[in-house]
């Protein structure tokens, strides 16, 4: 059992250390992440930038003595709709089998393809959901010195797998 949870961690790890790689002569990446059907509607949001977080907590009682892996991820995305399905499965306690993050990094011009990180998620619990705004001298505005809102959800999640793919060359 504790080297399947040391191997998750090292999956984890190597796809975040594959992505910063990729990441130094590409394009900017893209980022979604896709839920099932939650109140009626499935969730579909185009990330602005996300973290993952697997963390080790040592269980010392017992005949359980050992580690036990906690995995949380928090999303960032811009102002919409689903927001208030992200709060009513927080406020209900809804715990969703199955979302996918993608990463989608296109490469330089003389492109060999799109690199394509994936994490699948399984039984997901929201913990926070929180609306931020900001004054009009935000830096990531582009600087245009507008004001900008977005949403950050957070979530608790049980399982994560890891894949990497490269789709043909860029068009």
């Amino acid at each position: 059992m504790r080297m399947r949870q040391a191997r998750w961690i090292f999956v984890l790890g190597l796809g975040l250390l594959a992505g910063t790689a990729a990441h130094a002569s590409a394009t900017p990446a893209t980022y979604t992440f896709t839920c099932g059907a939650t109140a009626g509607k499935g969730i579909n949001l185009t990330l602005n930038s996300f973290t993952l977080q697997t963390s080790v907590t040592p269980n010392t009682t017992g005949s359980a003595a050992g580690s036990k892996p906690a995995y949380a991820a928090t999303i960032h995305f811009l102002s919409n709709d689903f927001y208030s399905i992200l709060q009513t499965d927080l406020i209900d306690g809804v715990m969703l089998s199955s979302c996918t993050l993608t990463e989608r990094v296109v490469l330089n011009s003389s492109s060999t393809g799109t690199d394509i990180y994936e994490w699948t998620f399984k039984n997901i619990l929201f913990t926070s959901v929180t609306a931020i705004g900001s004054d009009a001298s935000n830096t990531s505005s582009g600087g245009t010195d507008v004001q900008t809102g977005y949403m950050q959800a957070t979530f608790n999640f049980n399982q994560v797998s890891f894949t990497y793919t490269i789709e043909g060359p860029a068009t």
